[in-house]
């Protein structure tokens, strides 16, 4: 049981860190929840003539850079998900 305890604490501490240097980003992310982060770029005469791409908002950017430091993240996630044969949300939620 006081293993079980201590890999408990070492997960949440671990957790913890990883959590710490996001949670500046909390006030940001509540009021900005269900509505667009983003803006098409459109130049002048741009969508005419080529194709538009969004331009997402700088706090947002930020977010993403800084998660990605932490062990949250994984780029290589789809490797994850055909190792476990994660095909879809249930069975993800079972592995979790």
């Amino acid at each position: 049981m006081a293993l079980e305890m201590d890999f408990r604490q070492k997960i949440l501490e671990e957790y913890r860190q990883s959590v710490k240097p996001l949670l500046k980003y909390l006030p940001w992310l509540e009021q900005h929840s269900g509505k667009e982060s983003y803006s098409v770029y459109g130049g002048e005469g741009l969508k005419e003539h080529s194709l538009t791409f969004p331009v997402y908002e700088g706090p947002l950017m930020r977010f993403v850079k800084d998660a990605a430091k932490t062990t949250l993240m994984d780029r290589n996630y789809r490797y994850v998900y055909t190792r476990n044969h994660l095909t879809d949300h249930y069975i993800e939620r079972k592995v979790i």
